[in-house]
């Protein structure tokens, strides 16, 4: 079917956090610029959770819904720094393999991450947690030992994000603040 078509959506599930676990399992079943991702950022929600939506569809084709015409300046302000990064980064998504540092992701997980490494622009890492400890540490292998790495938050930038990364071990240690958030990383 995707040799016919262009896109492929992944699932029809509208809790961000349930479809967290489909998003950052899907470079085991189609290839990220053919999955199309749904994300439903909602005017009732926090800036948190409208964050999770957009981020679980930033490393695959972005399927923006929802209820635009209700958010708030200050919320419509999020979603269009969600789709700028997108613009970014979507390039470069099409010649990436993934790389899952917390493992594969399985359907109960607390934190997942699914990172997308670039031929030659980086690694874009995803991160959710959706209950849990409030730090983890994620192990960047490929990047153990590279001492001129840097990891830095590419959405959503206004939310709180304590990041540090240990060149040595090739690990980046996180806290998020918020029992259900996630973020986007870019790591050079």
């Amino acid at each position: 079917m995707l040799s016919v078509h262009s896109l492929q959506s992944t699932s029809d599930q509208q809790d961000p956090a349930l479809y967290a676990a489909i998003a950052a399992a899907l470079p085991t079943a189609v290839v990220p610029e053919q999955s199309a991702t749904w994300a439903y950022p909602q005017p009732g929600w926090s800036d948190e959770l409208n964050a999770f939506t957009v981020v679980n569809s930033l490393l695959g084709r972005v399927y923006l819904s929802g209820r635009l015409d209700k958010l708030s300046p200050h919320q419509l302000e999020l979603m269009v720094e969600g789709m700028n990064v997108y613009k970014l980064i979507r390039s470069h998504l099409n010649s990436a393999h993934p790389i899952w540092p917390l493992g594969l992701p399985q359907w109960h997980d607390d934190w997942l991450s699914l990172g997308l490494v670039t031929k030659n622009n980086g690694i874009y890492l995803a991160v959710w947690r959706r209950g849990g400890v409030t730090e983890k540490d994620l192990p960047v292998k490929l990047l153990e030992g590279e001492a001129t790495t840097t990891a830095r938050v590419l959405y959503p930038t206004r939310l709180d994000t304590e990041t540090t990364w240990n060149e040595t071990s090739g690990i980046l240690s996180l806290k998020l603040p918020d029992k259900v958030c996630a973020r986007l990383f870019h790591i050079v």
